[in-house]
This record gives structure tokens, sequence and C-alpha cells, in this order.
């Protein structure tokens, strides 16, 4: 699971990156736009990744389970992130998407404590 999360927390970089990068001027909206579709990509395969593990411990399926919560709030997070993007009002809207992928980069991190691996 360990390797899931860390693809996580990599796709989350980039659409963190991304927007940030966009919001300031220095990436496109077509680019900001490639990369969140391709972090979304990747956090789809990590979280699918996830869904296929039978762990047979009890704590092994609660880490499980807040991965599979993590992961769908950073899902949340970066579609948020799209939105904002293709959206005409959207750049009002990007800061609080920042603040999100924010959060959900903290929660992927705190499960990556949590299962072991700082």
């Amino acid at each position: 699971m360990s390797d899931a999360v860390d693809k996580s927390l990599t796709a989350i970089g980039t659409a963190r990156l991304a927007s940030a990068l966009n919001a300031s001027g220095q990436l496109t909206d077509a680019a900001a736009a490639t990369a969140l579709d391709d972090a979304l990509r990747e956090l789809g395969t990590a979280r699918t990744t996830v869904v296929n593990l039978s762990p047979t411990v009890q704590a092994d399926r609660d880490l499980r389970g807040a991965a599979l919560s993590a992961m769908d709030d950073c899902t949340s997070a970066m579609l948020a992130a799209a939105e904002a993007l293709s959206s005409s009002d959207g750049r009002a809207s990007l800061s609080e998407t920042a603040r999100r992928l924010e959060s959900a980069a903290g929660a992927l991190s705190e499960l990556k404590i949590r299962s072991g691996r700082p």
C-alpha cells in the first residue's frame, strides 16, 4: 500500500504545482488542465491498487479504509481544481481549491506516517 500512497502523494503534488503555476500566470490553462488530468489518472491507478488489496488483519483493513478515504478526498480536490480552471470565474475559487489540495496532501502524508513509512 505504501507504493500507492507514494504515487498518490506525487499526483497531488503535481496538481498543487500545476494549480499554483497557473494561478501565478506561469502555466497556461491548457497545460494546467493536462497536468491535472495526468494527476487524476495516476491517483486513479493508485486507488485501484488499494481497492484490490485484501488485508487479513483489522489494523490493515482500517489503514486501507483510511487510504481510500484520503484518496477520495484527493480526487475531489483535483476535480474542484479542474473545474475552477475551466470556469470563467474560477480564478476566485483557485485559492479555495489550493487549500483543498493542501489538506488532501496532508491527509496522505499522515497516512504514510501511520503506515510506518515517514
